[in-house]
């Protein structure tokens, strides 16, 4: 069910979304580890339809794809991890302001060790870090004002989690602001992934929730009257 958000063309995907205003910025981040901050005043991201194409947000190369959008909010720090199970910090400020439909700037140094970028997410002291190995294994990680360090954009970035031969980190998300009591009600359940703040720390196995079996819909409405204009693109 629902209302069509974007219409997408052939080969693209729907991945993030957020609710701005005319005075938010974005930072987009690139699978080839570039980050692009603009505002989203109506001049730089006009406002359209819903069952239209959209505007070029980031460059991407003909092998690059965008893997997060996030809210630049002040003060806050930009977390990028990659399938090598390394993760850095850099303040939002740190990233120049630019216009979109470029390609940004570097903010992950990879010496082929660590791997490709797989995710990043804006996070402020007391947030998670939750990364996933592709063998099923859950780190939980908090932030504070010093783990996972606060560095330079061209930096290499520390250790997350530790990887067995063979496997990597797949998906990170963030969760919300830890408090004791989230310790304590989930140490001891079967399953849980374990909670720290040294990102060095061993990870702890767990089972991925059940999926509810149901069939997604495929039921959508019909396309709006309105059309993108020519120089919109997906």
């Amino acid at each position: 069910g629902g209302l069509i958000a974007i219409n997408l063309n052939e080969g693209d995907e729907a991945g993030e979304a957020e609710l701005i205003d005319d005075d938010s910025e974005l930072l987009l981040v690139s699978s080839g580890a570039k980050a692009l901050r603009f505002k989203t005043d109506p001049s730089e991201l006009r406002p359209m339809g819903r069952d239209t194409a959209g505007v070029q947000g980031m460059n991407l190369p003909e092998d690059g794809r965008l893997i997060a959008m996030e809210l630049a909010r002040p003060g806050s720090t930009l977390a990028v991890i990659t399938d090598g199970g390394y993760v850095k910090r850099t303040r939002v400020e740190d990233y120049p302001i630019t216009h979109r439909n470029t390609q940004g700037v570097k903010t992950f140094s990879s010496d082929g060790d660590r791997g490709l970028l797989v995710g990043a997410m804006t996070v402020d002291p007391g947030d998670e870090i939750f990364a996933i190995r592709s063998d099923g294994v859950i780190i939980r990680t908090r932030v504070t004002e010093e783990d996972p360090r606060v560095t330079g954009r061209d930096t290499k970035g520390v250790k997350l989690m530790d990887l067995p031969e063979g496997e990597t980190v797949v998906q990170v998300a963030r969760g919300g602001e830890f408090s004791d009591s989230d310790e304590d009600e989930e140490g001891g359940e079967e399953g849980s992934a374990q909670t720290s703040s040294d990102p060095a720390s061993a990870p702890v196995e767990g089972s991925a929730p059940e999926s509810s079996g149901e069939a997604p819909s495929t039921e959508s409405d019909a396309p709006s009257a309105e059309q993108s204009g020519p120089d919109e693109t997906a």
